[in-house]
């Protein structure tokens, strides 16, 4: 079809000009520009076919003696040629109606070194591709998917003095779906499946800018002797709402969200009706910022099911080329003495726009000082020193050290009459060597 169009647009061409040939006198002056007006001006309007046949039919109907100059011709046949392209270039189907559709994603590759007390271990620890797809049906609406693709061996704490990298296991997780309504600055509704609002670094969810290879937390994922923890849903299925205020170079942001947790399983979570909120302050056009969250829900403790509420704090200072976060919370839960609390403190220094130095510390507190489980094991403090590279801005080279503290190699153990202090020997503490490479696009 569009070859036969295209013939068709080449013979209506060769007509045309064969036609100005025989029948233009070049020598003479534009006696008649109202005729030539009418050809310039109708060509440059036409979009298709039947467009393109009534611009030509038009000429032919116009003063046939009139004369044009050299300069008009080759105008007309630039326009022709351009008609041309357009049809034959023309798509017959419009892929996205819309205002916008952007296509992105990285790539992550890391290596890791485990150094525990009778071995060392090592893996290219994690393979991590992500595409993300943005798209804005209309003017107040928009549109967000996140589609990975995940191959990551981790590393297996259950011998402390023998730490070992795991088999390998490949994922490919629908990391976030979701749909924005944009009512104003002041509101906007979203649904789907989104990254819980808290904090500061889990909200910068974006791999790519991160200084850490790990992704982001409120605090940094334990793997410890209790097994894998999370405080809170760090991922949910629900609906949220959200909004800013400004006031010259202060603002007032908040979010309100309800949903479920979707997984996985062993993180120590519930995965129905957990409702939570955020509210921050900014000074200083957001150089200073500080907030508050919340979050309930239900925890599985042993075979019971407990409620727990998290409150949570924050703190960002952006003063270029220094800028520090951190962040503290307390978990309660099912009213008893089994609070949880932890922190992190991440300060950082960009020495130029391709050398930045951190340092971070997280310390976390499971209390878990009854019914024979480990006390001093159950406080984990994480401190790591990193610098990134960045040759060019897409691409971002990590180094990482991290020493993980686990406190004293002793068990407690309370009983009725007496508590009981038994130290086992062994050297829980180890230290992590990490290197990764991440290439945005």
């Amino acid at each position: 079809m569009l070859k036969n169009l295209r013939n068709g647009t080449q013979r209506c061409v060769v007509m045309v000009l064969c036609w100005l040939t025989f029948t233009t006198p070049w020598a003479a002056e534009d006696t008649n520009p109202r005729a030539s007006k009418e050809v310039t001006t109708n060509a440059p309007a036409v979009q298709d076919t039947n467009d393109t046949a009534s611009a030509l039919n038009e000429a032919d109907e116009s003063e046939t003696n009139a004369p044009v100059t050299r300069e008009e011709f080759e105008e007309l046949e630039e326009r022709l040629f351009e008609l041309e392209a357009r049809q034959t270039d023309k798509p017959l189907a419009q892929a996205f109606d819309g205002l916008e559709l952007n296509i992105g994603g990285f790539l992550t590759q890391s290596h890791a070194t485990a150094y525990s007390q009778e071995s060392t271990s090592a893996a290219f620890d994690e393979t991590n591709f992500e595409l993300l797809i943005s798209a804005k049906p209309s003017q107040h609406i928009d549109l967000f998917a996140a589609l990975g693709w995940l191959s990551a061996t981790r590393l297996d704490t259950s011998q402390p003095e023998k730490r070992e990298f795991t088999v390998r296991q490949s994922d490919n997780p629908a990391i976030i779906l979701w749909g924005k309504y944009h009512f104003s600055e002041a509101l906007e509704v979203k649904a789907g499946r989104f990254v819980t609002p808290w904090g500061i670094i889990h909200r910068e969810h974006f791999p790519p800018t991160l200084f850490s290879q790990q992704q982001p937390q409120h605090i940094q994922p334990i793997n410890g002797e209790l097994g894998r923890f999370d405080t809170l849903a760090t991922f949910l299925i629900g609906v949220e709402a959200s909004g800013t205020f400004f006031w010259n170079d202060t603002s007032l942001e908040y979010s309100a969200y309800v949903g479920e947790y979707p997984g996985p399983d062993d993180r120590g979570l519930v995965g129905e009706s957990i409702t939570g909120g955020l509210l921050g302050l900014g000074f200083l056009k957001n150089k200073l910022k500080v907030g508050l969250n919340q979050q309930a829900g239900k925890k599985q403790l042993g075979e019971a099911e407990v409620h727990y509420d998290v409150i949570g704090s924050f703190l960002k200072l952006d003063f270029y080329p220094f800028l520090l976060k951190a962040e503290a919370y307390r978990n309660i839960v099912g009213g008893n003495n089994n609070d949880q609390t932890g922190y992190y403190l991440q300060p950082s220094v960009t020495i130029t726009s391709q050398h930045i130095l951190f340092y971070r510390l997280d310390h976390i507190d499971r209390n878990t000082d009854e019914e024979e489980i480990q006390e001093d094991l159950s406080e984990t403090t994480v401190q790591t020193i990193g610098y990134n590279y960045l040759p060019v801005p897409n691409i971002r080279f990590r180094a990482e050290y991290l020493l993980h503290d686990f406190g004293d190699s002793q068990l407690t153990i309370d009983t009725p009459q007496e508590k009981v202090v038994i130290d086992d020997g062994l050297e829980y503490d180890y230290q992590l060597l990490k290197f990764s490479a991440v290439l945005s696009f």
